[in-house]
């Protein structure tokens, strides 16, 4: 997948590109956090969210290694929050229903805390799990 990188909000664009490193996996929207969002001008924007927020939304193809790899993600979000000291909801994964039954499952991550934190967990997770521990397919 091509990632249009000037479609992308500088802060959030090294967490799509390392989503989109993993198996079966593919983002399609995402939000770096915008300080006027509650304004009266931010009125009619879809698909913001206010700074220091920010969120991308992925899919996972049917394949067992897109079902370990999202395993993985949740984890390093789970670490990701434990590293910066927030025991629940710095950075959460939650599943987005699809506009057709037969669409791949669409999720939704959101956090509160440094993308560089986030990005780094998705990195070890990647790096050091799946090579060793993804299922044979």
């Amino acid at each position: 997948m091509e990632i249009r990188r000037d479609e992308i909000d500088a802060r959030v664009l090294g967490l799509v590109e390392e989503l989109n490193r993993f198996p079966g996996v593919e983002t399609f929207a995402s939000c770096g956090g915008h300080r006027h969002i509650h304004s009266h001008e931010s009125k009619g924007r879809v698909g913001q969210v206010r700074y220091p927020d920010f969120y991308v939304s992925f899919m996972i193809d049917p394949s067992p290694e897109a079902g370990w790899s999202l395993r993985l993600i949740s984890w390093a979000t789970f670490e990701a929050s434990a590293a910066a000291k927030v025991r629940y909801g710095a950075v959460v994964i939650m599943w987005s229903p699809t506009p057709q039954p037969s669409d791949p499952p669409r999720f939704d991550l959101y956090g509160k805390i440094d993308v560089g934190l986030v990005v780094k967990m998705l990195e070890r997770a990647r790096e050091d799990h799946l090579k060793t521990a993804r299922p044979d397919c």
